[in-house]
């Protein structure tokens, strides 16, 4: 580059990749003195995924994708919300003036059981956890994680020896005897196949009989069996691999613990169930069927370690607002405070490569609105309570026949996000060289098997990551109830509850979000529920020449939603539950227009997640070494960034996005700075 230029830099895509690949890449002084970044967005917002929007005509109310949360070991993640709220220069009003007041920790979990012909709770209280989300200090090794595995089976066991009858003790202490830290080679960890061998023993003889004891015991020895069979793989697979965890990724996870010994009912056991539903790892979103979940054994058994022994403060953090609002806010604030550019409402429509094959030399965009006269520049966020929100649809009054392009997308039954729409106000160029000299690809994996036929056909890298990707739909659906959770019938506290009844698995008790919103008095909202999951694909959903399908989709979803409240909310809010029945009475449902309980679904919110931008990455087993790397030179003036890349945890979720960002932004320092 000439002396005094800066490098022009095309960020495509508003997601998490995108985003924090753009405030690396700004994010000292010095190096906004060689970088010059311009972001370009579809559709009226920021978040990709993890966009979220506040619906102006009912009450503000937050309205996602669906329910999110950072997990304890998030380290990425939490460094950007760290410096992003260190740097954001707030409104005194606001009320996230620190990470901290944006996120809080969550320390009870929960399982759903299906056990003697019903539903049971099964609930996880974690003490708060020391030290602080974003620090790696103090993240074992993988040595470390064998200590910590076998020190927590150990004290199982000591539980179970507890309530066992005197006269099938064990012959001798089950203790591992803390020698664990002179293992160095394979050799050296012989003696912990005989202290597995032991427990095993033991438990055949004493099991079914603690089993018989209660809930509390047969859970236990569950956790025993899963323990010694985790324990019994990590040694022999994992931990002398110079792969690590990496090493295991060509099998299933549970089929990966019935090679080690766990019955069938343990491997698919509600803590391993909960690990897929996490992941939302079901190919074609096939919750009905155990053999469509699938999830590569090391991602699987990396994200249990680290989420046990590795997560700081606590096991999951939850967001103080809506994700737009607590994660894309202070990123997006930042970025125009250090000068850079966001241009919304432009959607890629192809990436060029040049003749040689070696760059992107141009890169086709729609522009899908103007604005109106006298708007210079559309301002796509307001304050709620104080909190920088993004709205769930355009501030049409900025926009170019802004209504009449509401009314239109109104009656197709899609928005600006939509593969579906076509709404064009105009096709732009950007070319190399004048418009940019290098780009992030932030564009999540399905769509770019759209729009990047040249790049597949021409970088093999490239081409190989993309075609092995795998993706599926999801499903999300929020409520807002007259009652709070302890008089709906919830008893046990503020929960995130997974491995529940299909076909809404996934359950967040989310009342804490209510002062956020700003319901009118005399429809006072005093409970509010997330649901999620996987959803089933079908092939209609990449049919993008209909029109129908987006509305169709989503009519589905909420019959579906309605459905499943009117089954499965027994367990979960037995005293609004219809009298004799175990499905929720819809006259707890909160509707501004309070319409009959039949209809006040309609007032609730749910989504499926069926775009290609919108679809959640997996990680089935086979397919991780395929991911393409952050910093992969292919193309000499690209670089990738998303969950879809090779990163330290490579599944769809914030911490690999995050990672995935700072890899590819680094990757271009080292290429131009």
């Amino acid at each position: 580059m000439s002396h005094g230029k800066k490098v022009k830099v095309a960020v495509l895509g508003g997601g998490l990749g995108s985003m924090s690949a753009a405030f690396e890449l700004t994010r000292t002084p010095a190096l906004r003195e060689v970088f010059e970044v311009t972001v370009y967005s579809q559709g009226w917002r920021l978040g990709g995924k993890g966009a979220s929007g506040r619906n102006r005509a009912i009450g503000d109310r937050i309205e996602e994708h669906g329910l999110h949360a950072f997990l304890g070991f998030y380290r990425h993640a939490f460094t950007l919300m760290q410096e992003a709220y260190g740097e954001w220069q707030k409104q005194p009003d606001n009320p996230f003036q620190s990470w901290t007041d944006a996120f809080k920790p969550q320390y009870l979990l929960s399982l759903g059981e299906w056990h003697g012909g019903a539903w049971r709770p099964w609930n996880f209280d974690i003490p708060p956890l020391p030290g602080v989300p974003g620090d790696d200090g103090g993240k074992p090794s993988m040595l470390g994680y064998l200590e910590q595995l076998v020190a927590w089976l150990e004290a199982r066991v000591q539980e179970l020896v507890g309530h066992a009858p005197a006269s099938a003790a064990p012959a001798a202490p089950l203790r591992a005897h803390g020698v664990i830290a002179e293992i160095e080679e394979v050799a050296h960890a012989a003696w912990i196949h005989g202290f597995l061998d032991e427990i095993a023993a033991w438990l055949a003889r004493v099991a079914d009989g603690l089993r018989g004891i209660g809930d509390t015991l047969r859970r236990l020895v569950l956790l025993v069996e899963l323990g010694v069979a985790v324990v019994r793989g990590y040694v022999r697979d994992v931990l002398f691999s110079p792969k690590g965890f990496r090493a295991i990724d060509g099998l299933d996870f549970k089929a990966w613990l019935g090679k080690h010994g766990a019955r069938p009912d343990v491997a698919w056991s509600p803590p391993v169930v909960a690990l897929y539903d996490l992941g939302f790892a079901w190919t074609r979103g096939d919750t009905t069927n155990p053999d469509a979940a699938q999830a590569a054994a090391g991602v699987v058994l990396q994200v249990a370690m680290d989420l046990v022994f590795a997560s700081k403060g606590a096991p999951l953090w939850k967001m103080q607002a809506g994700m737009g609002d607590t994660v894309f806010s202070p990123v997006y604030e930042c970025l125009l405070q250090r000068g850079q550019t966001v241009k919304l409402f432009h959607r890629v429509a192809q990436l060029r490569m040049s003749a040689d094959g070696t760059t992107i030399d141009e890169i086709d965009l729609v522009r899908q609105v103007d604005l109106a006269p006298g708007v210079t520049s559309y301002t796509p966020t307001f304050p709620v309570k104080g909190v920088v929100s993004w709205p769930s649809e355009p501030f049409w009054d900025q926009i170019a026949d802004g209504d009449a392009i509401a009314a239109r997308l109104a009656k197709a039954g899609y928005t600006l996000e939509s593969a579906w729409c076509t709404e064009c106000a105009g096709k732009e160029t950007l070319v190399r060289g004048r418009d940019f000299d290098a780009v992030v690809v932030g564009i999540s994996v399905a769509e770019l098997a759209r729009i990047a036929g040249d790049v597949i056909a021409r970088v093999p890298s490239w081409a190989v990551a993309i075609n092995t990707a795998m993706t599926t739909p999801t499903q999300s659906m929020q409520i807002w109830l007259d009652r709070d959770i302890r008089a709906l019938g919830w008893t046990y506290g503020e929960t995130i509850m997974t491995a529940y009844s299909e076909p809404f698995d996934t359950w967040a008790e989310m009342s804490h979000l209510l002062p956020r919103e700003d319901w009118p008095a005399t429809h006072q909202p005093r409970a509010l529920e997330y649901f999620c999951s996987a959803l089933p694909a079908t092939p209609e959903m990449t049919d993008f020449a209909d029109p129908g399908v987006p509305r169709a989709v989503e009519d589905r979803v909420r019959a579906t939603g309605a459905a499943y409240l009117q089954s499965a909310a027994g367990m979960l809010f037995p005293r609004a539950c219809v009298p004799g029945q175990s499905g929720l009475d819809f006259n707890r449902l909160v509707d501004l227009q309070d319409r009959p309980p039949a209809q006040r679904i309609d007032a609730q919110w749910t989504r499926a997640n069926i775009d290609p931008t919108e679809r959640y990455v997996l990680s089935p087993p086979g397919t991780i070494e395929q991911r393409l790397r952050p910093g992969d030179a292919s193309i000499t003036n690209a670089v990738a960034a998303g969950d879809w890349t090779y990163t330290t945890l490579p599944a769809g979720c914030a911490e690999s996005a995050t990672e995935s960002g700072v890899l590819a932004a680094q990757a271009l320092v080292k290429r131009y700075g």
